[in-house]
């Protein structure tokens, strides 16, 4: 039964993130979580950019949803109560964390990773075209806080990171993302174990098989390429490109 309430309640998250898009009016509420590049154009459209809801701080937002989620995991434990058979204090703790933490992954990979990415009931009408909506940097932030990154900044994430490969005695799955690991197969290789992928080379592919082949062909000839430059006497520094 704990299982399935919480099954009904993702679902009924999902259909209230499709009921509070569709038009560009609803969309706006959610302006801040859209890539930069969409958010400057809106903010610069001469009808749209004058409806923006005012900014608020990360912490006044963090507060709020702290506040939403803490009033509904209230509200639900209490109504539930003999449902879920939530008797004392520590097992319905224990139950509402896991239920957030299935929330919070639900939501990264249904609704952000899924839905949000292909549906077109999340684009501006004036801004249509797929490509502005596919900023993989924001998925990536979303995906390293889920893995318990308080910090995303570039030089955050990579202090995290040290801190993770000094404590873990095996690299962390999420280092994928840091070597430019396409997000997607990233989550796939640790959801499935490393097993079942559709194509391996620099990483496991799940998702998009054909763009990793000509990923790990360029990568084949670039690395046969600085071989014979390596062998033909070229010294290190000249064959390092600056990023």
């Amino acid at each position: 039964m704990k299982i399935i309430v919480a099954a009904a309640f993702y679902i009924l998250y999902g259909g209230v993130c499709f009921l509070v898009t569709g038009t560009d009016r609803k969309n706006l509420l959610g302006l801040r979580s859209y890539p930069e590049e969409v958010q400057s154009r809106v903010r610069s459209d001469p009808q749209l950019g004058q409806a923006v809801p005012k900014a608020k701080s990360t912490t006044a937002v963090l507060l709020g949803n702290f506040l939403l989620f803490t009033v509904v995991f209230s509200v639900l434990g209490l109504a539930l109560k003999n449902v879920l058979n939530l008797n004392d204090y520590l097992s319905a703790f224990w139950y509402f964390l896991a239920f957030g933490e299935g929330l919070g992954l639900f939501d990264l990979l249904v609704i952000d990773l899924t839905w949000w990415r292909s549906t077109k009931r999340i684009r501006f009408s004036f801004l249509p075209e797929k490509k502005y909506y596919q900023d993989p940097k924001k998925h990536v932030q979303a995906f390293l806080r889920a893995m318990g990154y308080g910090d995303t900044s570039p030089d955050g994430a990579l202090a995290f990171l040290r801190q993770r490969l000094a404590e873990s005695p095996c690299f962390p799955h999420e280092i994928g993302v840091f070597l430019g690991y396409p997000l997607s197969d990233v989550i796939a290789f640790m959801r499935d174990g490393g097993r079942g992928c559709r194509c391996s080379g620099c990483w496991k592919a799940y998702t998009n098989e054909c763009e990793a082949m000509r990923i790990f062909q360029r990568y084949k000839a670039c690395r046969a390429a600085y071989q014979t430059l390596f062998r033909a006497g070229w010294p290190l520094e000249r064959l390092t490109v600056r990023a």
